[in-house]
């Protein structure tokens, strides 16, 4: 990756390679530094920022219930400058695939923290919150102490991710991407085991 940094094809399958060798431990710093590298000379290449993004969640999912997140990320952390360039190609790409954006957010809301997180799902459109509120159910199954202790601030937040979208159509039925934005608070709803973060619909 070092010898071909100008080879896109070359950078998406290193990242790739990278990122399922270093699963199962701590990814070294070259790991890190060479997925970044790529990342920041190909921040607007889909297949790039997709398998960099993929390859840094694998490294920070913690592989056992007993791992924290300094165990997985003691490589090294990217600068919240290029997880946000990473970030705005996650958002270039939306409507080709969901799994990049909600890679790209689970990896920033745990390097930038999830008051970061829940900021970019507020001033972003549907599919942005939509995979803000399952990026939440996915850090409530592996950091749920991260979660508990931004339990306040998503009490507040989410609820108006939704309460934003409810816009009914010509016979009071809601678009797909509304209902599923629902459903996925209801999931958060069970896992967070907060009432109030659920609204319910009428319509």
């Amino acid at each position: 990756m070092q010898l071909h940094r100008a080879v896109a094809n070359v950078q998406v399958k290193g990242c790739e390679v990278l990122g399922y060798l270093c699963q199962q431990g701590p990814a070294p710093p070259e790991a890190w530094e060479a997925v970044v590298a790529a990342l920041r000379r190909f921040p607007c290449r889909y297949p790039v920022v997709s398998n960099v993004m993929a390859a840094l969640r694998r490294w920070l999912e913690p592989v056992s219930q007993n791992q924290e997140l300094g165990d997985v990320a003691a490589g090294g952390d990217p600068e919240e400058g290029q997880l946000r360039q990473g970030l705005r190609g996650g958002k270039d790409f939306v409507r080709a695939e969901m799994e990049i954006i909600e890679n790209s957010l689970f990896v920033y809301s745990l390097l930038a923290g999830i008051p970061a997180l829940l900021k970019e799902a507020t001033d972003g459109g549907l599919v942005m919150k939509s995979a803000t509120v399952q990026v939440l159910c996915d850090l409530c199954r592996s950091f749920q102490h991260l979660v508990a202790k931004e339990s306040e601030l998503i009490r507040r937040c989410v609820p108006g991710l939704l309460q934003s979208e409810l816009t009914a159509g010509r016979e009071g039925e809601l678009s797909q991407e509304v209902v599923e934005l629902q459903r996925r608070c209801e999931m958060l709803n069970g896992l967070h085991g907060s009432p109030e973060i659920t609204i319910h619909i009428s319509t």
